[in-house]
Order: C-alpha cells, then structure tokens, then sequence
C-alpha cells in the first residue's frame, strides 16, 4: 500500500472575545422586577444602543464577527453575568467569561449586552465549521440559550499534476505525461480548501482496465486556504511499459482521468547472471556457531563478520554479477531494542548503513507486523516486514527491505539494499536466503 503522503499545514487561530457595555443606568427607590429577553446572535448590532440587527442561526465560515446579546433589566451592578459558548460537535469550550455588570455604576440597571468577537487577519477563520450554542447566566442560573451554525466550505480541485519528481512546492513541479520504468510516480492535487471529511481518491489502472491500485486519503483538520493531497506510488518492482491511467476523484466524484505512459530503460536490458536459473546451486551455507543458526547466500558471494555491540554479517556479490546489492544478517539480544518499537528501530537501523545526510529517505511501508510463522523451519517465529524507498546523492532510486524474527528474547534482521530497477533479481536472493535461515 503506497504511502499516505500528505502535506497539511494547521492554521492556529486565537478569537479573543471582548465584553462591549452600553447601558443607562438608573436608580429608584421602587420594587425592581428583573427581567430578561431573549438570547440573540447576529453577525451585527446597533453601535449606539447594542441592540442585535437582525438574528441568524447559520454563518458563513469566513464570517468576520458574531455578536451574542441579551436585553437586561432590573439587575444590580454588582450582579453577576456569564457569557458562554461551546462548539457542540467536539466539545470545545470557545469562551466562558463571568463579570459583573458594571465596575463603574451603582444602583440597577437595564440595557444590552453583548459579547464581541475580535476581528480577525486575513487568511483567518473565527470558527470551524460545526454546531454551537451560546448560553448565558445571572448570578449562575442560565437564563437562556441560543444555537447557530457555522457553515463548512466547500471543496474543489484546483489543479492536478503527474510527475516523478518529489517537490515541496507544486509550483516547481514538472507535470509529465511519460515516466521510466523505475521513476516514483506523484499526483499532486491543488485544492481550495481542506475540510474534516472530505476524501480524496485515485484509482491506477495499467492497460485502461486493469486496476492495479485504489488510494483513498481522509482529511482529518481544516485548512482555510490552498493546499496540496499528494500521492506517492514507490516503484518496488520496476513499473511494467505499457500505458497507464489514474483518475482523481473528491469525495467519490470523479475530476478527471489522466493517461500516460511507461517506457523501457536500457539499464533495465542489463542481465543479472543466474547459474542454472537460480543463485543458489553451490550450496554456500554461512554457519555461524556462536549464535547457532545458518543462512544460504548466493553463487560467488562473499561475506564479511562483525562482532560489536552484538553481531552481523554482510553478503555481497562480485562485481562482475553487475547487482547492485548487499544482504546483512544482524542479531540483537534481550535488551538492546524495544519489542513495543520496533518501527523506529528499523529506521534508526537503516540510518545507521546510509548514513542520514547523504540520502533521502523517502518513504515506508510495512508488509506485516507481528505475524507468528507457523510451518517450516521458522515455526514459532514473529515476523515483521519494512520496505523503504530511497534517492542517493546521484539521484538513483534504491530500495530497502528489512525482515525482522523474532526468536524468543532475540531479533534477527535480515535487510537488503539494492537498486529499484534490480529489484526482481534481488526480491529473490532476498526471499532465499530469508527462507534458508535456520536455527539450533
């Protein structure tokens, strides 16, 4: 399964809310009756008495300002009021604010009030998209509540282009309609908006109908602005030549269809030799006596042991095989790594033969995790699968695939790097030697 590999910037706004007075008191040696009117929300209010103008319960998400107001009369000075307001859908308390009415006045009073939202910068929001309620309360007792919605925008596909190349910036993206057969393949996908919900969809078909592949990605936060859904399909076996097609779809309506093709490099003619049409037809076996347990390796490989900080041993061709390629077998003890981890241990493990700054790793994906392996000579083991898509300096594509077994407090890895356009070759040396292993 491609990896999900998706750009999403947060936009983090602050609404601070401002509690705006416009009251004429009065004093009278008379029985108050207290009184309150109705809960109103607007998106304006008379600027000299703070009556509402109008009353709505559904606003646009770019709204600017929301006004919550209430008529008052009959209430002392020094009451309390509290203003408050949660996004219903989540939960989120958006403001609760309690003061009196007035600091400044004495005796009662009647007037509106009203809370204020600040206005806000360009590019920002007030609040999600979602359902609402404000409520308000005298002297702790809520004396009434109103709802409103704040209406999500919606979605459109800007722009859609397909490349082989992995850029931050799709204004710097090559749009191609041919690719090699072991380019990494990209759709970028421009959109207005990013709204919670919303999925965006592609559908790779080889030969007009056959599918080979159907990524969905779900979009899990808002983003007010344009942004880019990326999928990256990794070449782990090099792409067959022929023609090809993706469609993109936003929320299972089709935007439109793309061809394109996939033609032959004149690396890829270059012959691996194979003994009898296998690697494996001298019987090389590693013995490796202090950890007991055996591994076959290929016709004419070598190998090299190390002992630090646990033990490896690396398999690699002769040069005159032209495979690009190396197999190490590494053992790790109880203790130095961590069973609930081990995602990170393999990437921190492929870090380690790389080296992290001479090249760009671009990508992971796990094949199985955890799955005990029941027949055959590995019976009782956990198995675990890591497949990573790699660039060097030179910009060559290489892959890496690191199985891990876990055998009762020990980890064995058995990983190999190879080039992506080798990589038919090299999954078998791979899954031989993998299947050959065998313990005491």
């Amino acid at each position: 399964m491609p990896r999900k590999l998706l750009f999403i910037k947060v936009l983090a706004v602050t609404v601070t809310f401002m509690i705006m007075l416009s009251f004429i008191p009065f004093m009278s040696s008379c029985t108050h009756k207290i009184t309150f009117g109705e809960l109103v929300v607007s998106g304006e209010i008379d600027s000299v008495t703070g009556e509402p103008v109008g009353s709505k319960d559904e606003f646009s998400f770019n709204i600017k300002k929301i006004f919550t107001t209430i008529k008052v009369s009959g209430v002392k000075a020094d009451d309390n009021k509290r203003f408050n307001m949660i996004n219903e859908d989540t939960g989120e308390i958006i403001f609760d604010k309690t003061e009196k009415y007035s600091i400044e006045d004495t005796g009662f009073i009647e007037a509106y009030f009203y809370i204020e939202t600040e206005n806000l910068g360009e590019g920002q929001v007030l609040l999600d998209p979602g359902k609402y309620s404000v409520s308000f309360y005298h002297n702790g007792e809520l004396k009434d509540t109103a709802d409103f919605e704040i209406i999500a925008p919606a979605a459109e596909i800007i722009e859609v282009k397909l490349s082989n190349e992995d850029r931050d910036n799709m204004e710097l993206v090559n749009p191609i309609s041919e690719f090699s057969s072991s380019d990494a393949f990209f759709i970028y996908v421009l959109t207005n908006f990013l709204i919670i919900g919303d999925v965006y969809s592609v559908r790779w078909y080889f030969d007009e109908n056959e599918i080979l592949d159907i990524v969905d990605i779900e979009i899990t936060e808002n983003y007010y602005g344009q942004e880019v859904v990326n999928f990256w399909y990794p070449p782990k076996l090099p792409w067959k030549p022929g023609s090809y097609k993706a469609e993109v779809y936003l929320n299972g309506s089709l935007y439109s269809k793309y061809d394109f093709m996939v033609v032959s490099e004149e690396e890829v003619t270059e012959e691996v030799p194979q003994k009898d049409g296998s690697y494996f037809t001298q019987g090389n076996i590693y013995i490796n006596e202090d950890y007991g347990y055996s591994i076959n390796y290929p016709d004419g490989w070598d190998y090299k042991e190390e002992y630090e900080d646990g033990h490896s041993v690396t398999f690699f061709p002769p040069a005159s095989d032209n495979l690009s390629m190396f197999v190490a077998v590494s053992w790790f003890s109880e203790g130095a790594f961590n069973l609930n981890n081990l995602e990170i241990f393999s990437e921190d493990y492929l870090f380690d033969i790389t080296g992290e700054s001479e090249w760009n790793i671009e990508f992971m994906e796990i094949y199985s995790g955890g799955e005990e392996i029941y027949s055959g000579e590995l019976s009782g083991l956990y198995y675990w699968e890591y497949f990573y898509s790699l660039t060097d300096q030179e910009n060559n594509n290489y892959a890496f695939d690191n199985i891990l077994l876990l055998k009762m407090d020990d980890l064995i890895m058995v990983s190999g790097l190879f080039l992506t356009r080798q990589a038919a070759e090299a999954s078998d040396i791979l899954n031989g030697m993998r299947d050959s292993i065998s313990f005491e």
